[in-house]
């Protein structure tokens, strides 16, 4: 993800765009698709639409301890 933001806001670097392709045009679709981003960078997800995928959306929950 754009080096983590351009190491945490850091930016420069030849101030690549973050955020991911959503057509935003206002100023909190553009907040949207950062978070987005910044999201699938931490989850590691695919980033594909979910009516794309095969079988669960979520991965099976861990059960603490009893």
């Amino acid at each position: 993800m754009c080096s983590i933001l351009r190491t945490a806001f850091s930016i420069p670097n030849s101030w690549e765009g973050i955020g991911l392709d959503l057509g935003a045009r206002t100023t909190e679709e553009t907040a949207l698709s950062i978070a987005a981003e910044i999201l699938l960078e931490q989850t590691h997800a695919t980033g594909l639409p979910l009516c794309s995928l095969a079988g669960p959306i979520h991965a099976p929950a861990e059960r603490a301890p009893a």
